[in-house]
């Protein structure tokens, strides 16, 4: 009994997991075709989108779609343009399982081709903005105004690709309404290469929208890239959100009905908010906002242009809320209102410390960067602050005042400039401040936009003047120059731009300099170098140096009022001016050291460098001359004569020639003058006999070696018994600058 109860206890576990096993089976397959959007039905059933998203929020992983050219949701536009239409008839499920990607550019084939947007570069540093491609799934509800949001989203590390989603929203305008809006848990979400706000085309759909293309919020994270977002009421929108980064975008004509809307709003205690690389264009309210926002933001390399398309009065390019942001390399121009606004004290929220750096401002309705007083408008601006020497912690940025420039002039390629911060000079206030200095665009104000960015300077003296130059290319002799300043240390605060002012354009002077070295040189001797400095301009060249860079093998020894520097082994001549026309001449002479070998060539340099009426630096003329340093070559000779000959008889005379110097002697010639009585017979080589007179060319003779011969004479029978013959030798030679040397007589 005990063994049959067993047995029977055993085939149920049996039985029991072969079915788990079936059932897990068949769950796995059909996971996978519930991933899977194959109809652009609305119903819930298996294959369609709203299927597939209550699928993942029980089984997360990756809705793709595979709809078929048959369905009757396939739209076609005309005849090489189509794709499949969803129309949804009630709200979408929520997303609220994590790691859930819905792909819409999964869906197989091309029927969509092409691309849309503005293209080109933003930002100064003319960063690439993509196209975006048509994508093949377009989402929108079956009615406008009945569904107020197209994709929710409450869960962790979400995606939505490559689909165009627009038409969402209510009967009223509300920006919590959303193409795709990110709320409670939404962290890490991602919206890239969607088309948001218009079909699938890239057209305006035409009907009035109600709802936001993006809306962010509760603390959520994540990533906006390279989407074309048009159309909408507002285009991305930020409540209590943070550490979100906007990259790519093309946002365009958002909230053209809606003034008090804008391109891109990061509001209501939004933070840590990165905007980088987009286009931000026609917007109807203010392109980039930041109401009620906390900061600190970074918006960098985008372009703001055309806002405050709508009638209102938000028409500025950017306004910026809060503390401790960084706006840099941005253009931002053809806006209704001023460029950057800056608001005062919101509520309890300052709005200080925020950098603005090296962006293109022009072409806009007010100022390029207007500081808001307490009590003014922020939307458009309220003009310039007029400096008052002091920081005003209630108005935008502190109220810092601008730099006042008195002095600008372009000399060549260099920008001089001159100045003070605040309302006088010797204030300590604003020193330090870092001031950056642009071309300034036309302003009915005369107080600047800054168009193009020269560079900066950074004040390090101990009150608020300054003056300084930069190198510049480009720039137009009618241009017209303006600045900012911002603070250093614990905040960081840029001031408007300060009223421009014109160039002012002087002529450098120009110098020419000649340098005569001499001829040749010869070790142990000296020699002189002279030169000439011209001034061949109309202006004065100050501050000219002259100097000359002696090498190793020459020692100074004087010059014509220049003072010689041991450590550099140099020679300065220094001439306080020289005016146009005018020519300087001066002189060095120095030692050649006796060790030089022969034939060294030694090459010395000289360097001309003066300065213009503003202490510019300019030069250096360069010049370097080279010499040849010859040694004198000396020789000795050696002769042995017979001591006694008979008459009739032939006697040898041998000899010796030795060059004793370190230098060459060239073309030696030896001569041998026969007294009467004697006759040439023979030598140990060639010889030019002439009468009496026996020559011997002996070419050139190194340092330190010898030449030896013999010549054999006749004595002449009939020399009379006891007669003295006397033989006269004569030496000669070059040295190899062609100097003669001799004859040396025996």
């Amino acid at each position: 009994m005990m063994s049959r109860a067993v047995n029977t206890a055993l085939a149920l576990i049996l039985l029991l997991s072969i079915l788990i096993h079936a059932i897990n089976f068949q769950q796995v397959f059909a996971a996978a075709e519930d991933f899977v959007v194959t109809s652009t039905s609305d119903e819930d059933v298996r294959g369609t989108l709203r299927y597939a998203i209550k699928w993942a929020n029980n089984h997360p992983g990756t809705i793709t779609f595979n709809i078929p050219t048959s369905d009757p949701g396939y739209y076609t536009e005309n005849a090489t343009s189509h794709w499949w239409r969803i129309l949804i008839n009630d709200p979408l499920p929520t997303i609220t399982r994590a790691n859930v990607y819905i792909d819409g550019s999964s869906q197989p084939g091309n029927t969509n081709p092409g691309q849309v947007g503005t293209g080109g570069t933003v930002g100064t540093p003319g960063v690439t903005l993509p196209m975006y491609n048509r994508p093949e799934i377009e989402i929108t509800p079956k009615e406008i105004a009945h569904t107020s949001i197209g994709f929710m989203i409450t869960a962790d590390n979400v995606t939505i690709r490559g689909m165009a989603i627009y038409g969402f929203g209510g009967e009223g305008a509300s920006i919590t309404n959303a193409q795709v809006r990110v709320g409670s848990n939404g962290y890490r979400a991602t919206i890239e290469n969607c088309l948001i706000g218009v079909r699938a085309n890239g057209a305006d759909p035409g009907y009035d929208s109600k709802s936001a293309g993006i809306s962010l919020s509760n603390m959520t994270s994540g990533t906006v890239k390279n989407n074309y977002i048009g159309n909408n009421i507002m285009g991305i929108y930020f409540s209590g959100a943070s550490n979100w980064t906007i990259s790519g975008n093309e946002i365009f004509q958002n909230a053209l009905r809606y003034s008090s809307y804008d391109g891109m709003d990061l509001a209501s205690g939004t933070k840590n908010i990165s905007v980088t690389g987009n286009l931000i264009r026609q917007s109807g309210g203010t392109g980039i906002d930041s109401y009620n926002g906390v900061g600190p933001f970074t918006i960098l390399n985008n372009t703001v242009i055309k806002s405050g398309a709508a009638s209102g009065n938000e028409k500025c390019g950017m306004r910026i809320f809060g503390s401790g942001s960084k706006i840099t390399g941005n253009i931002v121009t053809e806006n209704g209102g001023a460029g950057i606004i800056v608001p005062p004290l919101f509520g309890t929220i300052y709005s200080d410390n925020n950098t603005i750096s090296q962006n293109s401002c022009y072409s806009n309705g007010g100022l390029g960067i207007d500081l808001i007083r307490l009590g003014s408008s922020n939307d458009r601006g309220d003009g310039v602050n007029f400096n008052d020497g002091i920081f005003i912690d209630t108005w935008g940025n502190r109220g810092i005042d601008f730099p006042i420039l008195t002095t600008t002039s372009l000399a060549g390629s260099t920008l001089n400039m001159a100045g003070y911060l605040g309302t006088d000079n010797a204030s300590t206030t604003f020193k330090n401040c870092r001031l950056e200095f642009f071309t300034a665009a036309t302003d009915p104000t005369g107080y600047g936009e800054g168009r193009t960015y020269l560079g900066y300077y950074d004040m390090l003296g101990s009150n608020n003047s300054f003056s300084c130059s930069l190198t510049v290319s480009g720039l137009s002799e009618n241009a017209s120059i303006t600045a900012t300043a911002t603070a250093t240390g614990s905040k960081n605060d840029t001031s408007e731009f300060s009223l421009c002012r014109q160039l002012q354009t002087i002529d450098n002077p120009v110098l020419s300099l000649q340098v005569t070295p001499p001829a040749y040189g010869y070790a142990g001797q000296s020699v002189t170098y002279s030169g000439s400095v011209h001034n061949v301009s109309a202006s004065t060249a100050y501050n000219n140096v002259l100097t000359w860079q002696l090498p190793a093998e020459f020692t100074y020894l004087s010059s014509s009022g220049g003072t010689y520097h041991a450590d550099t082994h140099t020679v300065t001549i220094a001439v306080p001016t020289i005016t146009a026309g005018q020519e300087i001449t001066g002189w060095v002479t120095v030692a050649i050291s006796s060790s030089v070998p022969d034939g060294t060539i030694v090459t010395a340099g000289s360097s001309l460098t003066w300065q213009n009426s503003f202490g510019n630096p300019l030069g250096p003329v360069n010049h370097s001359s080279s010499i040849v340093v010859y040694c004198t070559p000396q020789l000795t000779t050696q002769l042995f004569p017979p001591t006694y000959a008979f008459a009739g008889e032939n006697v040898l005379y041998t000899g010796v020639l030795h060059n004793y110097s370190s230098g060459t002697a060239v073309t030696t010639v030896l001569k041998f003058e026969l007294p009467a009585g004697m006759s040439f017979v023979s030598a140990s080589q060639g010889a030019v006999v002439s009468g009496q007179n026996v020559t011997f060319n002996l070419g050139n003779i190194t340092p330190g070696s010898d030449m030896s011969g013999s010549m054999t004479v006749l004595v002449d029978g009939a020399t009379p018994d006891g007669t003295v013959l006397q033989m006269v030798t004569l030496l000669s030679w070059y040295d190899a600058a062609g100097n003669y040397y001799g004859p040396q007589q025996r």
